[in-house]
């Protein structure tokens, strides 16, 4: 499946977009020269008429000659040029005068770019992303979520076959326990498509069934073996947003990521399925967990028990630097252990005040993990690990 382009050398990035268009490939130098000799993680990219920032959980900063060895300015159009090849290339054109699509390069990163343009310049938001998915004890996924993913979200199972030549043997697999939606939230660029493909990725290393993924555009690629259990669908270049909810029904696998919940339709659907038995994942815009119940307390009662009842869990995402310029991922998650309660009380009946005050202050779930949770046990983490040391 062709997701535009998909390199690791200059010269096969060179062969796709033209002699023109190095002043991208230098960026791509500069993010990876950045992270190897100066330590530094560039997260964003900022590139306008004549400038070019680099940037650090959306901080940016004018050191580009400093990183690279050498000054880049680019002109109007070629940044509109850069552009319009990939479209030309792939074979689409830009629906809108916002644009977002990826470029891959092997060993550098992903690179997910918008494409606009201000009063003043054309101007293309981009987002570096590692190539490789990390595994989630990389992530410094919490051990309750992880435990939640093993023991709660799985279950070990056996099939007895009939071999030709008469004897049974016996085949263990594993499959999802239940369906229902897993919901990640929070701000761009905070870090859940990253935990999602590594989420992904570890549910593929596990389970015997079909796993289809509906981006825009996509992001990380799953390669190799994986390429053979996930399914990636890019809504820019495969399919119409119009027709995944039918497509997923048809193709009915296991597990299925939606990239973006928008609106009450999308919302709908996203949880239509989570009812059916499939594994759901998806994403919003909410800081927290007080505020995607707040967020969905908005829609009429049905829809809000047909999320109740299909819930599973939330997962809120947050990234910050240390002391050493690194980005570290901070988490808050809810994992749903009852489709009644005090939480579901207040949910329905729209209280959602005295739901914070009973999530935050009084502590009343017992399967609520909030930041401020998730940062003592990291402080308590490296504490254990500096002892282990001495």
């Amino acid at each position: 499946m062709d997701f535009g382009f998909n390199g690791n050398t200059k010269e096969e990035f060179l062969s796709f977009f033209g002699e023109k268009h190095l002043w991208f490939w230098k960026i791509v130098e500069a993010v990876r020269k950045a992270k190897v000799e100066l330590g530094l993680t560039v997260t964003d990219v900022l590139v306008r008429k004549d400038a070019v920032f680099l940037g650090v959980l959306k901080n940016f900063f004018d050191v580009f000659e400093k990183v690279y060895g050498e000054e880049l300015s680019v002109e109007a159009d070629l940044i509109k040029d850069f552009v319009e090849t990939f479209c030309r290339k792939v074979g689409i054109f830009a629906k809108s005068k916002s644009f977002d699509f990826a470029i891959n390069c092997y060993g550098y990163g992903v690179f997910r770019i918008n494409s606009s343009e201000s009063a003043s310049s054309p101007i293309l938001n981009v987002r570096v992303l590692d190539f490789r998915i990390p595994d989630l004890k990389d992530l410094k996924c919490p051990p309750y979520y992880l435990s939640f993913l093993e023991n709660e979200l799985l279950k070990e199972e056996s099939l007895s076959l009939k071999e030709l030549s008469g004897e049974i043997s016996e085949v263990s697999f594993c499959r999802i326990n239940r369906g229902g939606l897993i919901l990640h939230a929070g701000e761009t660029g905070s870090g859940k498509t990253t935990f999602i493909a590594s989420e992904l990725q570890f549910l593929a290393d596990r389970i015997s069934g079909l796993i289809v993924t509906y981006e825009k555009p996509v992001e990380y690629r799953f390669v190799g073996p994986y390429s053979l259990r996930v399914i990636q669908y890019d809504l820019d270049l495969h399919l119409d947003d119009k027709d995944v909810y039918r497509h997923f029904l048809r193709n009915s696998p296991h597990v299925g990521f939606f990239y973006e919940i928008r609106d009450r339709e999308d919302f709908v659907k996203v949880v239509d399925l989570a009812g059916r038995g499939h594994l759901v994942f998806s994403t919003v815009h909410a800081s927290d967990v007080y505020e995607v119940f707040s967020l969905f307390g908005l829609f009429d009662e049905k829809v809000k028990q047909m999320f109740l009842s299909s819930l599973r869990a939330i997962v809120c995402h947050k990234l910050i630097l240390d002391k050493d310029k690194g980005v570290v991922p901070l988490y808050e998650i809810f994992v749903n252990s009852e489709s009644s309660g005090p939480v579901a009380s207040l949910f329905m009946k729209n209280e959602f005040v005295k739901l914070k005050t009973f999530l935050y202050k009084e502590k009343g779930y017992e399967k609520f993990y909030s930041f401020t949770d998730y940062e003592r046990f990291l402080v308590v983490h490296q504490q254990q690990a500096f002892k282990r040391r001495r």
